[in-house]
Parts: structure tokens; sequence; C-alpha cells
């Protein structure tokens, strides 16, 4: 019987991470949210989706719900963008950050962990990440709008609450997949 594991937090909490490490040690699929964003709709501006009442519907991942429920039926299934073929182990790990709150892919998800970190550290953590990426004036402008703006898009206590378990995102990967 195949058992699905979601993996919800903040952006910078460490789910693709946890993810990955859990799949490898216990030799596990894994899908990742952010795999589907190009054949996904999500809200355009995440501020305004914050501010009218977070309608998780908004967010549709129909894709990435039908790879969960294969897997769960126990078939095989083509990832539309690697193009690899999962297969339905013991365990399956995702990369979920709406958690239980998004009724589309959590309606396969037999178990939900929350990573809870503190926001300076995920902040930090997106940083490092996207330090590549950005020159000196987009990383002050990321912050200025984190500072002004977004910071309440972190503020998830919903998707908290809506949990099974929730891990102390501070410690390391090897602490949390041990």
């Amino acid at each position: 019987m195949v058992k699905i594991i979601g993996i919800s937090g903040i952006a910078g909490a460490g789910k693709t991470e946890l993810v990955r490490a859990l799949g490898e040690k216990l030799q596990s699929t894994t899908l990742y949210w952010d795999d589907f964003d190009d054949l996904s709709r999500a809200p355009l501006d995440y501020l305004e989706w914050h501010n009218h009442g977070k309608d998780y519907t908004l967010f549709d991942y129909s894709e990435l719900a039908n790879g969960l429920k294969t897997l769960k039926s126990g078939a095989s299934y083509l990832h539309p963008i690697s193009g690899m073929k999962l297969l339905p182990t013991r365990y399956i790990f995702a990369d979920l950050p709406l958690g239980r709150k998004h009724g589309q892919t959590s309606e396969h998800v037999d178990f939900f962990i929350y990573l809870d970190v503190p926001l300076d550290i995920a902040l930090a953590r997106r940083i490092i990440r996207d330090y590549e990426l950005c020159n000196g004036d987009n990383l002050k402008k990321s912050l200025i709008d984190y500072l002004v703006k977004h910071r309440p898009l972190f503020m998830m206590e919903d998707v908290l609450a809506s949990a099974d378990r929730v891990l102390d995102g501070t410690l390391s990967i090897e602490q949390l997949s041990g």
C-alpha cells in the first residue's frame, strides 16, 4: 500500500531539501510543487490573494494532483516535465507548500508534516538560494518588498494548524531525515 507524505511550510523552510533527503534515504519517489508551475495556474498577485481571503482553490495544480492520485493507486506515472517514469514506492514524499489547505492535492495525501521555521532563517535561506540570480539592486528591492508588502504571505498559521506533525525547521536536514 502506497503512503503519500506531504511536506509543507513557507518558502525557505527546507521542504525541497527534506523531500529529497527522505526520498534518497528511503529509496522513495518524490514530487515537487515547483516542477508543476508551468502546467498550473496560481493567483497572479499573491498579496491580493492573501488580502482577499486566501482562496486555495485558485491554485490549480491538477496535473500534480493527477500524479499523486496515479501513484497512490499503485500505477507508475510519467512526469510531464522531466519525462521520467515515477514508480509507486511504499512511501512517496511530496513538496506541497499549501499543505492540507490545498484540497486538490491534499485529498491524495495520507500525512502532512509542516516545517516550522522562523521568518529570519527562511529569508536568509531564500537569499542564499536566489543570490546568484540577483544583482545587488534586485536583492535590495526584494528585501524592501518583503519588509513593506510581502511579509504577511509568510504567516501560514492555517497551513501549520492543519498539519499532522510540526517539525523544527531550524534543525539540519540530517536531523530531520534521521
